[in-house]
């Protein structure tokens, strides 16, 4: 997960190679303070409590292996720092530490071949603590879908189709997690209301320019990626919703209208959602024989 101004499109991204928002509505309520952490240095571990606790324990059920949550610090970049073996082993390869402390990222989870742990980073600096919560629900929830067998996708990093395959990903991926959340009674209804006026407000002045980096194809990838949960997943809110749709430029209003067909279908199965992942890409630019699922 992103901060808008620096790219939030690709929440929670899970490739393999792999703005301040309300508090959470009192359903959630619980310590906004992190409980306490093992390790001083470094990546440390956070076991949260709460209903937090209860969806890391179904997440772990799930997966049948654990399944571990970490805060860090932007200090953090350099593993050496990391004293838990575990984090220390994700962050010192160069493509995970790169997602884990890419501009403005707030939350990545690392999604190994099984037996390996899951490793889920969430960066407190860049997080005001009311939201730690939600943005780590979040990637919980990409761990939740992996369980379901919605596999991950390999490729290449630096290649040119990785940004497209990663946006079409998370357009499918934070779609279908929102489901999954609230399948476990977890409300992010605020989180994602407060960026829908966010990202209302960046595109307003600048046009769509002004709320992604890149341009051309890359730019308009982007925004559908970051507009697409947002007006699929908010509840009411529709004068906010219409006012986003007439800002966005044509070709992303129509990427974003494919994207929303391609979900609008029951996706309850993971051959189901391999089809949509297929579709979403295609939509995206990216031929399907260039789309490629990771092994479980």
């Amino acid at each position: 997960m992103r901060k808008l101004g620096a790219f939030v499109a690709m929440l929670g991204i899970v490739l393999v190679g792999g703005a301040p928002c309300t508090p959470p509505s009192s359903s959630l309520a619980g310590p906004l303070c992190p409980a306490p952490l093992r390790r001083l240095g470094g990546a440390r571990e956070w076991q949260p409590d709460g209903w937090l606790k209860r969806l890391q324990e179904v997440a772990v059920a799930r997966e049948h292996r654990p399944v571990r949550l970490a805060l860090v610090s932007n200090a953090d970049a350099d593993w050496q720092a990391t004293s838990d073996y575990g984090f220390r082993e994700v962050l010192r390869d160069p493509v995970a530490q790169a997602r884990v402390f890419a501009p403005g990222s707030m939350g990545y989870t690392f999604i190994p071949p099984r037996p390996k742990p899951v490793s889920v980073f969430v960066n407190r600096e860049r997080i005001q603590p009311a939201l730690l919560r939600l943005v780590a629900a979040h990637e919980l929830g990409h761990v939740l879908l992996h369980a379901r067998g919605y596999l991950q996708l390999v490729v290449m990093p630096g290649s040119r189709d990785e940004p497209l395959l990663a946006d079409s990903f998370n357009a499918v991926q934070d779609v279908l997690l929102e489901r999954e959340l609230l399948a476990q009674h977890v409300d992010s209804q605020p989180l994602l209301a407060q960026q829908l006026v966010d990202v209302t407000r960046a595109v307003a002045p600048g046009g769509a320019a002004s709320a992604v980096p890149d341009k051309g194809h890359l730019n308009t990838s982007h925004l559908a990626t970051m507009v697409t949960p947002l007006l699929l997943g908010v509840k009411g809110m529709d004068a906010v919703k219409q006012a986003l749709r007439d800002r966005l430029p044509r070709d992303v209003a129509a990427l974003v209208a494919r994207y929303s067909a391609i979900l609008s279908r029951p996706i309850n199965t993971s051959a189901e959602y391999q089809q949509v992942i297929y579709e979403a890409c295609e939509a995206n630019g990216v031929p399907r024989a260039r789309v490629r699922f990771a092994d479980d």
